[in-house]
């Protein structure tokens, strides 16, 4: 009967010991996600009146903040200018500024005004071909922007619409607009909704599509000429972000953008 309590007490033992081990096992803290963020994206542009090849390194801090791009363009091998990107304590967008490598001086800068994490105006100071002074004015409709404004201090646009109001979310994109008249007044979005938008969250380009949208448009056209597009673009994916963004690039060129994610 000894030998039996003796030989039951050891198994006893055993099982505890093992029970211990198991769950000291799966206290283990499981691995953090990371953050896909773009880090480089590889631009060719093909025909127009500027060919060629350029690169952008994006870098990020320990906040997982965009703080840095690096532009570099052919025949180049190093990146000729950059862009720094500032922010607060409370991780907000302040400042965005352009410099050419080995001048002090910024040829653009940007300042953030906002409310808590919400951007209400951003004051852009540059050279688009002049001197410019302007601001950018956002108005949110429960949370989203429904209006932007931009106002001239000095200089004036040579871009594309900057009043727009009556602006449409639906599921997170943008899908309808009032441009002024001076581009067609109301107008279309066309989104795809296969991948999230890279750029979103990042806000160092002042754009609704690209500060806002959820996922990627790919047409803009008043509705008074549908067959006209203001812009579009066209889209591949790859493991479910997109991969390549193929678009004009403004001077008669069709641009090929290859996005390089990193995961943080």
């Amino acid at each position: 009967m000894k030998k039996n309590y003796l030989i039951f007490s050891a198994l006893i033992a055993t099982c505890i010991l093992f029970s211990g081990c198991k769950k000291k096992h799966d206290t283990t803290p499981a691995p953090i996600p990371c953050t896909t963020l773009v880090s480089q994206e590889d631009i060719v542009v093909t025909g127009g009146s500027f060919p060629g090849t350029s690169k952008n390194v994006y870098k990020y801090n320990a906040n997982k903040k965009l703080v840095k791009i690096e532009y570099t363009y052919s025949p180049g091998t190093t990146y000729g200018s950059f862009d720094t990107i500032i922010y607060n304590g409370s991780n907000q967008i302040t400042n965005v500024k352009s410099y050419n490598v080995g001048n002090p001086t910024p040829t653009y800068t940007s300042i953030y005004y906002s409310t808590g994490s919400r951007i209400d105006s951003v004051n852009q100071v540059g050279n688009n071909g002049s001197p410019y002074n302007s601001t950018t004015i956002f108005t949110y409709t429960l949370g989203l922007p429904s209006a932007q404004s931009v106002r001239y201090d000095v200089g004036a646009s040579n871009g594309g619409p900057q009043n727009i109001s009556s602006i449409v979310f639906t599921n997170g994109n943008v899908t309808s607009a009032n441009l002024g008249v001076s581009f067609g007044g109301a107008a279309t979005i066309t989104n795809e909704t296969t991948a999230p938008n890279p750029y979103l969250g990042l806000n160092n380009k002042v754009d609704i599509l690209l500060m806002f949208d959820a996922n990627n448009a790919t047409s803009v056209y008043s509705n008074a000429a549908p067959g006209s597009p203001l812009f579009t673009k066209a889209y591949t994916y790859l493991n479910g972000k997109v991969n390549t963004i193929t678009d004009n690039d403004g001077n008669g060129g069709t641009r090929v953008n290859t996005i390089t994610y990193t995961c943080l």
